[in-house]
């Protein structure tokens, strides 16, 4: 047997059965398909025309069950992504109406900010026009009383005027109207520098 196998090219019963296999499945199906063949041939026209409709409305059937499971498929996956779109949307309106609620808060906040700035700085220059309208019109009753000293002597605020007046200085001759004009500039100079020092020290605290 082992000779007739090798002498056929098959090393082993296994590789005849596989050859075989093939060969009996084939027979199979030629003798099925000539059963079927003679049975059809055994019927009439109308049992095969309700043979066709039957196997025709199986196929429709299977077709509509193969059809409904896709159609669920997609219409389950349409639902999914629905789903996401509408969470998506949710969130960026989330998201937009927590950037605009900020933007809203940093807004108000900056405007109480400039609002306090400016009130600070209205604040520091009617001090320093207020300071300078007493120290000048003290400056004015010294004059008009006849007070030989300078603006920086009389101090009438806690600025004080300004130190010392010009007249009598490196032996020059001026007029009353020409000290105090003197008197006077040396005063606003002296209130500028004390607005603009107030000044900065204010930017220098909303800087920190």
């Amino acid at each position: 047997m082992t000779w007739f196998l090798s002498a056929l090219g098959i090393g082993s019963v296994g590789g005849l059965v596989w050859l075989l296999g093939p060969l009996t499945v084939l027979g199979f199906a030629k003798s099925a398909v000539r059963g079927v063949g003679r049975w059809l041939s055994e019927r009439s026209l109308a049992e095969l025309f309700c043979l066709a409709l039957v196997l025709f409305t199986a196929f429709l059937f299977i077709a509509l069950k193969v059809e409904k499971r896709h159609s669920e498929k997609l219409q389950g996956q349409v639902v999914k992504v629905t789903f996401a779109y509408n969470k998506c949307i949710k969130d960026r309106e989330h998201d937009f109406r927590l950037y605009s609620e900020a933007q809203e808060i940093a807004d108000r906040n900056n405007k109480a900010e400039v609002a306090r700035i400016e009130r600070n700085s209205q604040r520091i220059t009617d001090e320093a026009q207020s300071a300078y309208a007493r120290d000048h019109a003290e400056l004015i009753r010294l004059r008009r009383q006849g007070a030989k000293g300078s603006a920086g002597n009389s101090s009438p605020s806690k600025d004080g005027p300004a130190a010392e007046g010009v007249d009598g200085a490196g032996g020059l001759s001026l007029s009353p109207e020409e000290v105090l004009r003197a008197q006077e500039l040396e005063l606003r100079l002296m209130h500028l520098q004390n607005w603009v020092n107030d000044q900065l020290k204010a930017q220098d605290q909303v800087a920190r």
